[in-house]
């Protein structure tokens, strides 16, 4: 959310200027100043996705165009790990709902854009590699987590980047409005590395300026810049760190702030597909057998952090 500049009130004026307001004058400069200090907090009225759904047996659904292997768009169709696990929701959501069907219409938006059109009803819930974090929580729902992953940086292997410590000093690319961001910023001022940091829209921009040599790094999630080195015309230039900005943070399906109901109905199918053994298939699919548009297999099993989460709603059901 962007900072607004700070409103002028009624009690930021001298009180000499104050007495010479007229008192309506000083009443409705006080009530906006009251709106505009309110307004980024004020929750908006819940929408009814349910509702929405059963009433047009069509449900859109935000991905990323270059997000691989969660979401993307390949040979005009869009795929991913986050897309079937979403594929598999809706047709879920339809049994819940007592409909034949639901059709899935796709909408590519971006991370400055994501909870803006899913809380303004543009699209009803994004299915991509959106962190689960305190603040989002604020801005949306989240469901439950369906991956978790650490925030890493990628370079050139002929770089010589392999801590955190060694970007210091140089241009490093990230995505605007992600969490990873906000992790580069807070180390960036508190070791004090005096790193320049560049900002594109698209994790795929952002890790073209790596491949340019415009950066020498890209920092982003573990499992987007696995899947964006997989994608690209030669892997075998790249490296990965393995020292991280931070802990393994969830993934989850993002929902209009307030539709508990939706949010509700969405677990339950989640919770359905981590009770089987699809979720097993799903993501072997896009984690560790060849993924388009290359034919290389990222070749990461499923983390412990994952494997445990998808037990509990498995003990939840029982």
């Amino acid at each position: 959310m962007p900072n607004l500049p700070t409103p002028i009130t009624t009690h930021s004026m001298p009180s000499r200027l104050r007495r010479h307001l007229p008192v309506w004058r000083r009443r409705l400069a006080l009530a906006c100043a009251t709106l505009l200090l309110a307004a980024p907090f004020m929750p908006a009225r819940a929408a009814d996705t349910l509702a929405k759904i059963a009433g047009t047996h069509r449900i859109v659904i935000g991905y990323r165009h270059s997000g691989p292997p969660f979401s993307f768009s390949n040979n005009g169709q869009v795929v991913g790990y986050a897309i079937d696990i979403c594929q598999d929701v809706v047709k879920d959501l339809a049994k819940q709902l007592h409909l034949n069907r639901i059709d899935i219409d796709y909408k590519a938006v971006d991370t400055a854009s994501r909870f803006i059109q899913v809380n303004n009803g543009s699209i009803d819930m994004e299915c991509a590699t959106t962190t689960n974090t305190a603040a989002r929580r604020k801005q949306a729902e989240f469901s439950y987590p369906y991956f978790f992953t650490t925030t890493n940086f990628v370079s050139r292997k002929n770089a010589g980047l392999n801590t955190i410590a060694d970007l210091a000093g140089h241009t490093i690319a990230a995505t605007s409005g992600t969490s990873d961001l906000d992790q580069l910023n807070s180390v960036n001022k508190k070791r004090d590395l005096h790193i320049l940091v560049v900002l594109r829209r698209t994790h795929g921009e952002a890790f073209r300026l790596v491949q340019t040599g415009q950066a020498s790094a890209f920092v982003m999630d573990h499992s987007i810049l696995a899947g964006l080195v997989a994608s690209s015309s030669n892997p075998e230039d790249y490296v990965i760190s393995k020292e991280a900005f931070s802990e393994p943070e969830p993934y989850g399906i993002v929902m209009p702030a307030g539709d508990l109901a939706f949010k509700n109905a969405v677990d339950r199918a989640l919770g359905a597909l981590f009770a089987g053994n699809e979720i097993d298939r799903i993501y072997k699919k896009w984690f560790v057998q060849p993924i388009p548009p290359n034919g290389r297999s990222l070749g990461i099993p499923m983390s412990p952090t994952l494997r445990g989460w998808i037990a509990k709603p498995r003990e939840y059901l029982n």
